[in-house]
Formats: C-alpha cells, sequence, structure tokens
C-alpha cells in the first residue's frame, strides 16, 4: 500500500525505482501527532449561540486541551453541555478530549452528536472522519465501549465525513488532501488523483499537495508523474530531502 500521512513508513524498501519512490514519498510527509492536531482545533471553537456560561467552560476546556490535559479539559467540556446540552462546540471538544485519553467508541459517539447539532461546521466532520481513520487502522482505541463497526466502516464513515467537510469549504486544501489520503489508503487512488491534482492547482506552493499528488500517481503506476511531482516538492521544500 502507498505510503501516506495516515501510516507509517516501510522499514525495509525494496532496492528498484518502486521501492525508492515509495520511500521519497514517506520521507516527505510530516504529519502532526494527534495531540499537537487536537490542541491546534481550540482555534476553531467558539459558537456564538453558546450563551456566556457555556462559552467560558468551552473556551477554558480548549485552552486545557492545548495544554495537554485532556482529563481536566473533558470535566470542563462535560459542564459546558450540562449548561447547554446542544451546544456541538462542547460535544466536538469532549469527543476530541476522550480522543486523546484513548476511548475512541466514546469520542466517536461525542463528535458524531457534534456534527448533528452543527452539520455546517466543516472542522467537526474534520474531525469526525480523523477519528473514524485512526478507528480503522487502531482496533484498540475502539475497546472502551463495544462496537458493531469493522475497519472497513470506520474506513467510508472516514471518506464520507471528510467529503461533507470539503463540500462545505472547497477552499480549505488541508482537507482536500486529507480526503486524497483516505483514498489512496483505501486502495482508490483514481478517486485521490482528481482531488490531489486540484489541491497543486489550489496552492502550487505547496510541497504537501505535490508529494499527495505524487503518491497518488505512484499508486496508479505512473512513476515518471509521480517522480516529478516529488521532485517538485524538494524543489519547494529542499531541507525535506
Amino acid at each position: 500500500m502507498i505510503p501516506s500521512r495516515f501510516t507509517s513508513c516501510p522499514e525495509s524498501p525494496t532496492a528498484d525505482r518502486l521501492g525508492l519512490l515509495s520511500l521519497l514519498a514517506c520521507l516527505l510527509m510530516f504529519p502532526p501527532p494527534v495531540l499537537a492536531w487536537v490542541a491546534s482545533t481550540a482555534q476553531q471553537s467558539g459558537s456564538p449561540q453558546a450563551g456566556p456560561q457555556a462559552a467560558e467552560l468551552v473556551a477554558q476546556a480548549f485552552d486545557l486541551l492545548g495544554q495537554h490535559e485532556p482529563a481536566r479539559a473533558a470535566e470542563a467540556f462535560r459542564k459546558a453541555i450540562e449548561v447547554r446540552p446542544e451546544l456541538a462546540d462542547a460535544h466536538r471538544g469532549l469527543g476530541l478530549a476522550l480522543w486523546v485519553q484513548g476511548r475512541g467508541s466514546a469520542a466517536l459517539q461525542e463528535l458524531r452528536v457534534a456534527t448533528r447539532l452543527a452539520p455546517e461546521d466543516a472542522e467537526g466532520h474534520v474531525a469526525l472522519g480523523r477519528l473514524a481513520w485512526a478507528l480503522s487502522l487502531q482496533p484498540e482505541l475502539a475497546r472502551d465501549r463495544t462496537s458493531r463497526l469493522g475497519p472497513g466502516d470506520y474506513q467510508e464513515l472516514a471518506i464520507t465525513e471528510m467529503g461533507r467537510a470539503l463540500a462545505l469549504r472547497p477552499e480549505a486544501v488541508e482537507i482536500r488532501l486529507n480526503l486524497a489520503d483516505l483514498y489512496l489508503n483505501a486502495g482508490r487512488p483514481q478517486e485521490a488523483l482528481p482531488e490531489a491534482s486540484s489541491a497543486v492547482r489550489q496552492a502550487p506552493a505547496s510541497d504537501a499537495a505535490h508529494v499527495t499528488l505524487g503518491r497518488a500517481y505512484f499508486a496508479a503506476r505512473e512513476e515518471d508523474k509521480a517522480e516529478s511531482e516529488f521532485k517538485a516538492a524538494l524543489a519547494i521544500q529542499p531541507a525535506n530531502g
């Protein structure tokens, strides 16, 4: 399987051109740790309908997430939900805090609630999509509760939710790259190619976009085009080579 930002690099790549291109694709990727990504979402919260008390609790909770204190953050999010049960930001934040604590099934439930309460919030769909993909790769994350979903179900949920996020924010290159990554890991390079190509057109100076397009070409067995995209990424960020 072609490596992506959702998987790890091969430990023993083959010495032929395909193996070397695969290793290059992997070395060009720099995925943020889950905790760092979760902390960054603190800057994307704040419902105008939260009410002063709930809004203060949510802001405090996201600050705690940013300080890598998920247990205290979860407690604050729960208090906000007690005050305002329909507050999507609080459910999204609680889902993220539970995810960091390794409680995948409980996190999934909260993130699903968040997307139902605020279907127009792209970040909620992104969070649900990323968690679903993590659960497809790491089933042990869902052991906190019994789940009828298997890896394939989580994989499809991840693609669906990332697609919904992109429909809400078509200008967001990072979301488009996430969707392309998901298609690649699902073994669907022909669906990844148009997303990655669009990302390069939207952000021609993005090395990540060129890397993703290169991986899509590589998965589609178009090695010459893949190599060209990897070279373009290295020209943008030569330190990565």
